[in-house]
């Protein structure tokens, strides 16, 4: 039986939730400051697609805005970015496992793809085996504290991405959308509640803990599985 394509695209996924962030607006900050966001929106999609967007007239109409608007502007334009974000790694998670069960071969850039490449200029497993046991491999994760987020942060983008994932295989008219989708709501009203920045100063510690995290998440699952 041929794989099931993923139902749900990457534009479906961001729709949704800068839907459900807008819900989330209107609920927190207001009706007026959502409509000062989509605003803004609209003008951003204008400039982008068309050009000739009257960005100095919003510009001028921002700097008379209360301050506390202006930062929930900046707030719910920081969100969505980071939500589409996740989206599209989900999506690319999605595509990568219905190629692999599609039988479509191995995508460009997998190791898969890597050792058919190398088995095509002649190199047999003797030979790769015995280069690979000679490598090393010393993993440098650099501190960057424009990058590090708060780990409640990474956490509630993590739910949202197993949510999104959910998702894929459900049609519009699935029963369980309603449920996943109030979780994915409450994900994003947790993220419009939580600072975006540390209110304290970052320690080395904290830097130390965001590259341990990787471990964690990828490193100690991937590793053993290459081995094998």
């Amino acid at each position: 039986m041929p794989a099931a394509q993923p139902d749900s695209t990457v534009g479906d996924d961001i729709r949704l939730l800068g839907r459900l962030l807008g819900d989330v607006v209107r609920e927190q900050a207001g009706e007026q400051v959502f409509d000062l966001i989509e605003g803004v929106r609209r003008v951003a999609v204008t400039e982008r697609r068309d050009g000739g967007a009257p960005l100095d007239e919003l510009a001028g109409q921002l700097l008379d805005v209360p301050i506390d608007d202006q930062l929930h502007v900046i707030r719910a334009f920081a969100w969505i970015s980071l939500l589409a974000n996740t989206a599209e790694d989900v999506h690319h998670e999605r595509r990568r496992r219905f190629h692999r069960a599609a039988g479509s071969g191995h995508q460009e850039g997998s190791i898969g793809a890597t050792f058919q490449h190398l088995a095509g200029r002649g190199l047999g497993a003797a030979e790769v085996g015995r280069a690979l046991r000679e490598l090393e491999v010393s993993p440098v994760l650099t501190a960057h504290p424009t990058e590090v987020r708060r780990k409640s942060v990474l956490d509630a983008l993590s739910r949202v991405a197993a949510r999104l994932d959910a998702l894929g295989s459900l049609t519009a008219e699935a029963p369980e959308r309603r449920e996943i989708e109030a979780g994915l709501r409450l994900e994003i009203l947790s993220l419009w509640q939580t600072a975006i920045l540390r209110l304290s100063k970052l320690r080395v510690r904290d830097e130390i803990g965001e590259a341990l995290r990787y471990f964690d998440t990828s490193i100690f699952a991937v590793v053993p599985e290459l081995q094998r």
